[in-house]
């Protein structure tokens, strides 16, 4: 799983990745565009940039209110290592 994609998202950022990252990963879906890795450089490359070019879909503060939503914030994390300690 890698972490920048899930910053990223987080951030507003759209990003694009590979599909054979595990899909816990999307955590901001409108800002996610998978792509095989039997596509070639250029394809990757139009996505980028197309990407780059376009009007973001959501808001950095709507991104991060969704990303507050999944099992990636912090205060989710927190309370979930807190109920493992209290288990003990």
């Amino acid at each position: 799983l890698g972490l920048a994609v899930v910053e990223a998202q987080a951030a507003g950022l759209p990003v694009v990745f590979s599909d054979v990252v595990p899909r816990e990963a999307d955590i901001v879906p409108p800002l996610v565009h998978r792509l095989s890795l039997d596509q070639s450089a250029s394809t990757w490359a139009d996505a980028v940039l197309t990407l780059r070019d376009a009007a973001p879909p959501l808001s950095p503060p709507e991104a991060l209110a969704l990303a507050r939503a999944t099992p990636f914030d912090i205060h989710t994390s927190w309370a979930a290592l807190e109920h493992v300690y209290a288990r003990d």
